[in-house]
């Protein structure tokens, strides 16, 4: 784009400039928050994770505040891997969790009009033999019920609330770690 310009930090971060700024700082945020947004570069920390490909294309990943850090090391990045397990036709959200604990926990809202539990295990066992050891999803909490405004567990263009999800099943993705887990992290069944 003319006149703009992409570069990204040590963590993978984007950050952007232009030689316009249409803005230098948010209202309603304090100076030190505004200082870590508005560079005094005139660059903008977007906080997305992302890459340029072979041809220059834009690819963002994520955001840096959902990066998962496992009890191994391992800082997983959710949203790709949240994609590919909604892959399902029934699967209407699906949100990764697992921040400081041995593996992640799939909370699942599915129609179970479409598909049964026993088939969203067995398509998430299906992804899970595609992905890295430590990208496999441990565990599967099924929602109790469709994710919602109403409830708070999806914000108001659609899309999951994690802190909000993450609060109400808490005990329950907690459960998948101090009990066996439901699915091995490392399987001789699975590829490395």
């Amino acid at each position: 784009v003319p006149h703009k310009r992409v570069r990204f930090d040590p963590d993978g971060v984007i950050i952007v400039g232009t030689d316009q700024p249409v803005n230098t700082r948010y209202s309603w945020c304090g100076p030190s928050d505004n200082a870590k947004i508005f560079l005094d570069s005139g660059e903008v920390y977007t906080n997305d994770i992302g890459y340029l490909d072979a041809q220059g294309f834009l690819f963002i990943q994520g955001r840096k505040d959902d990066i998962v850090v496992l009890t191994s090391g391992f800082n997983i990045l959710p949203t790709p891997i949240e994609r590919e397990l909604s892959q399902h036709p029934a699967i209407r959200h699906l949100v990764l969790f697992g921040h400081q604990k041995p593996g992640l926990v799939a909370v699942v809202d599915y129609d179970r009009g479409r598909a049964s539990e026993a088939e969203i295990r067995a398509h998430v066992d299906r992804v899970n033999l595609r992905l890295l050891p430590e990208q496999r999803t441990a565990g599967v909490i099924m929602a109790s019920g469709p994710f919602s405004l109403a409830e708070g567990t999806l914000g108001n263009q659609g899309k999951p609330v994690r802190r909000i999800i993450e609060r109400t099943y808490r005990d329950q993705i907690d459960a998948v770690h101090t009990g066996p887990l439901t699915r091995p992290l490392i399987s001789e069944e699975m590829p490395e």
